[in-house]
């Protein structure tokens, strides 16, 4: 059933909450709006709602993935500078700042094959504190640590290139 001379307002809908508004107004031949018309542009109206929402979804998808992006670098950044911190605290003596046990073997070996490899010489100065516990036990472990300190920083400002200046404790 057709309705003579007819303005239209089709209300665009995200299930409970309106979202727009579209107008129409048979301008052109100013005759009735049919049954089917009507169908038509409820169709429409559907549509173009749906196609809003899906937009707006897809935008906060979109924001969601960037910041979700930038949290994950965020948190591999600073995964990577905790790793790079843990492998020089792991291969570093905590008293003395000078290479630790497990970085000499590393490097004895890596030290030992370049000079099989080249046919050179190597060397291995092992130095031992004489009477060191005495000397701990007398001025006591805080004066202890600065002596070892002392002479790691020493033996540090010696060292070459392929050196390294490792404690050896027991």
């Amino acid at each position: 059933m057709g309705v003579l001379g007819w303005s239209a307002y089709l209300s665009l809908w995200d299930e409970d909450t309106p979202i727009g508004w579209i107008a129409c107004d048979n301008l052109i031949s100013g005759g009735p709006i049919h049954d089917y018309q009507q169908h038509i542009l409820k169709q429409f109206g559907f549509m173009v709602s749906q196609h809003f929402v899906r937009r707006k979804a897809e935008e906060s998808l979109i924001s969601l993935n960037a910041e979700l992006e930038q949290r994950v670098t965020e948190r591999t950044n600073e995964l990577q500078r905790a790793n790079a911190q843990l492998e020089i605290m792991s291969r570093q003596d905590p008293l003395t700042g000078v290479a630790n046990r497990r970085m000499f073997d590393t490097r004895f070996i890596e030290e030992w094959r370049r000079a099989e490899r080249h046919q050179l010489p190597i060397s291995l100065l092992v130095i031992d504190v004489d009477h060191f516990k005495h000397y701990n036990d007398h001025y006591g472990h805080a004066a202890g640590d600065d002596c070892l300190r002392a002479i790691a920083q020493a033996l540090s400002s010696l060292e070459r290139r392929a050196g390294a200046v490792c404690p050896l404790r027991r």
